[in-house]
């Protein structure tokens, strides 16, 4: 008797941990909306790839931002900071995206290693 109640409080418990599992699971997943796609626009491979994502995914289509980027896999940190970081800021910014974006993603054709900053 003893052993049943407690096979019923386990399987009630499981049952309630499933369920509240469940339920966080959709809220810390990403909408399309949330996402901002950054692609090469000296790559045909990254803007075509980019293109197929945001249909795939349903991003919409002001979520995607062409830099004018090297084709190198490295770039030098300068490059970074005025051809990545303030580009992507204005962009954010001129869109009203600063409070809805939560993830940038880059692709094919981005490089993605920066050269130390030389002082």
């Amino acid at each position: 008797m003893a052993q049943n109640r407690r096979f019923h409080r386990f399987v009630i418990f499981v049952g309630i941990a499933c369920t509240a599992l469940s339920s966080i699971r959709p809220a810390l997943a990403l909408d399309a909306d949330e996402i901002l796609l950054i692609t090469n626009k000296n790559s045909p491979e990254s803007q075509s790839l980019a293109k197929l994502y945001c249909q795939l995914r349903n991003v919409p289509a002001d979520r995607t931002v062409a830099l004018d980027l090297p084709t190198d896999e490295e770039m030098s940190f300068d490059a970074y900071e005025t051809g990545v970081v303030g580009q992507v800021r204005q962009y954010l910014t001129d869109h009203q995206l600063k409070t809805k974006i939560k993830c940038l993603l880059t692709f094919y054709g981005v490089p993605f290693r920066i050269r130390n900053k030389q002082n």
